[in-house]
């Protein structure tokens, strides 16, 4: 592709995005759709069609949702090099289909990191379903949409993936109690030590990362989507805590203070974030 046309595509995105955003405060201010309407306390509580990566809803914050004036104020971030940013990821997301939902940097760390022989551990599918088991031995997904879980399902079989348990687990119980949902405790089917990796990136994510922190082996990873919205840091990308704020509640607290024990890595394309942690070889050193 050339310069030209790569600034073409990207001033066009750049324009569609924004259209997006101007039709989403005005969809949210005159209506109450019943999957915004889910996300008024938490933006990750959206479904896989209404996530923020696939229409521009920035102004995802609890309590906020029927005041204009706070919407507009929510665009502060929409800087130039937002916009650039936000047209670089979807070029590539364009450009690479059938990769997953993170950032390119975190896709290319993950595709060094797998092996055939990996077992793995999946809150939250997508395509990157289909793609991790093209690429490991065995993966356990797991879905609370029903809507999407048909989706991805038909995905599975349209590329011959047999080796997913795909799990649908709805939405039983408040963010609060996420640890006694049915969607988090997939986790305890597993053995401890027993992954290869986890990726928390659907619902309940505190409670997810932190019963399945144990049951990843020495030497292998979690990877948290967004991980900017939950544990602080001093990314450029919107709705990102800061270390003064320090993680998002108690849970997040406790996985936060056994994740400082790993190593890291932290990728962000200014407009998310997806991070590595990997357990240190010699054993888990905190509590969770």
């Amino acid at each position: 592709m050339s310069v030209l046309a790569f600034w073409f595509r990207a001033v066009v995105c750049s324009a569609v995005n924004l259209m997006n955003g101007l039709v989403a405060i005005w969809w949210s201010s005159r209506c109450n759709h019943p999957e915004i309407g889910r996300a008024r306390a938490d933006p990750s509580r959206l479904s896989r069609k209404y996530r923020t990566r696939r229409y521009s809803l920035p102004f995802l914050e609890a309590g906020r949702w029927r005041s204009m004036n706070y919407c507009m104020r929510s665009f502060q971030h929409w800087s130039a090099r937002y916009l650039l940013d936000r047209s670089v990821q979807k070029l590539d997301a364009a450009t690479h289909q059938g990769r997953p939902w993170f950032t390119r940097q975190a896709n290319q760390i993950l595709d060094s990191l797998l092996r055939p022989t990996d077992e793995g551990l999946e809150f939250g599918s997508g395509r990157s379903t289909v793609w991790l088991a093209g690429r490991v031995r065995q993966l356990t997904s797991v879905e609370h949409d029903p809507e999407w879980h048909g989706v991805v399902s038909s995905q599975l079989r349209t590329h011959g993936r047999h080796n997913v348990e795909y799990v649908f687990e709805p939405e039983t119980v408040p963010d609060s109690d996420g640890a006694d949902s049915g969607y988090a405790k997939i986790a305890m089917r597993f053995p401890d030590r027993s992954l290869n990796f986890v990726i928390v990136d659907g619902r309940y994510r505190d409670a997810c990362a932190a019963l399945a922190l144990p049951k990843i082996e020495p030497g292998g990873f979690l990877i948290i989507d967004d991980v900017n919205w939950y544990l602080p840091s001093d990314s450029r990308s919107p709705n990102s805590r800061r270390p003064h704020q320090g993680p998002d509640g108690s849970t997040w607290c406790e996985v936060d203070s056994v994740l400082r024990t790993w190593r890291s890595i932290w990728t962000s394309d200014g407009v998310t974030d997806t991070a590595f942690f990997l357990r240190p070889c010699t054993g888990m050193t905190g509590n969770v």
